[in-house]
């Protein structure tokens, strides 16, 4: 698990409670990435735990727990996982580091990164991939969202906290490349553009689904 002096925890500890209040509904104006979590949560054909890996304060989980999923989340933030369990007080939290994950090896039915390994520099992203698929069972499912780009954007201030986040952007095709090197089968790579309106921050998305 990351030290408590790691930046990102220390900030994502400061921001969890406005984050919570911002994020909680952001899935109510964003019908592609309910379309595309449907498709996932139809696509889990073993039983087992599906990881919500960087869950915040589990509004992904819970949307996919309410298509039939048993959830667990898991984020390096304890501040994040205390406002997931305000959120869905029968939520299963686990805080630790993607890194470096505390599950047992083919022990999972399918990972979630939504817009969690953006915070993953580009270097430790193998690693981190390998672990991914080293939990994951034979036959189960890996999803993921990203900012699509090629720049990483410091913030040192999030939702009027101070922070220290780094957001590494990715392009979709060389990443589900980097996915297919850990182990995994690339099923479907797809993009849109921002939603307008402020509903989020104005990138590009991108989103991969693969299979172990």
């Amino acid at each position: 698990m990351a030290s408590r002096r790691s930046p990102l925890r220390r900030s994502y500890d400061r921001v969890a409670r406005p984050y919570a209040l911002r994020f909680a509904d952001e899935l109510d104006d964003k019908p592609f990435d309910r379309d595309f979590l449907g498709r996932v949560a139809a696509g889990v054909s073993i039983p087992g735990w599906t990881v919500d890996l960087g869950c915040g304060p589990s509004q992904i989980g819970g949307y996919l727990a309410a298509l039939g999923l048993d959830v667990v989340g898991l984020d390096l933030s304890q501040a994040m996982l205390l406002q997931a369990g305000v959120l869905r007080p029968e939520a299963v939290c686990v805080q630790a580091d993607m890194r470096a994950l505390p599950l047992a090896p083919r022990s999972v039915a399918a990972v979630v990164a939504f817009y969690s390994l953006i915070h993953i520099h580009h270097t430790e992203l193998p690693a981190t991939l390998g672990e991914i698929h080293r939990v994951l069972s034979p036959g189960g499912r890996f999803a993921l969202a990203v900012h699509v780009g090629a720049e990483t954007v410091h913030r040192d201030e999030m939702l009027g906290e101070p922070v220290d986040i780094d957001f590494f952007f990715f392009d979709p095709e060389a990443l589900a490349t980097v996915v297919s090197r850990a182990g995994f089968t690339v099923d479907s790579v797809e993009t849109r553009e921002p939603y307008p309106g402020g509903v989020e921050a104005e990138t590009r998305r991108g989103y991969i689904v693969a299979s172990r």
